[in-house]
């Protein structure tokens, strides 16, 4: 099956986080902020290699569930994946592999998404992009993919 765009960009996401979270690092002198309360006031700090540590952690976990679930659909398809439109992309044998296309798609969308959201919160930390500003970034995207996966999954018109 041939790898779509969006596959490649899943990990190019990932390594601009990688990359970003290097760069902050090696520029930092003082502990960093982690965490920010609703008024985009730092509430927690790490030093620069616990911050790196994390960083690189949570990077790690947030994709391991799509890798699996990517790199096993052909065994999880299509009872243990729910997609919308399901019974269209079952009822034939050439629909089944179109959807389990999809299905991987819709996977790499998500991670690169995640990356997004990643990149965006690493902006905060470094002092680039306003903390009070990613939830409403990150609640617009978040439409963004949704409405972008249901147009993915919608059968074409006979």
């Amino acid at each position: 099956m041939k790898k779509s765009f969006t596959f490649y960009l899943w990990p190019l996401s990932n390594l601009i986080v990688i990359l970003y979270a290097l760069y902050i690092f090696m520029g930092a002198q003082e502990p960093l902020a982690i965490h920010f309360d609703a008024a985009g006031v730092p509430n927690n700090v790490v030093p620069p290699g616990m911050f790196l540590a994390i960083i690189l952690m949570i990077l790690f976990t947030s994709n391991l569930g799509l890798i699996v679930i990517y790199r096993f659909v052909d065994r999880l398809w299509p009872g243990y994946i729910n997609i919308p439109f399901k019974e269209y992309w079952v009822s034939s044998e050439s629909r089944q592999e179109d959807g389990k296309r999809m299905t991987k798609d819709m996977l790499s969308v998500v991670g690169i998404f995640v990356g997004v959201i990643h990149i965006l919160c690493l902006l905060a930390i470094g002092d680039k992009l306003s903390p009070a500003i990613i939830l409403p970034i990150a609640l617009a995207l978040s439409g963004v993919m949704l409405v972008g996966i249901f147009l993915m999954a919608k059968p074409p018109k006979q």
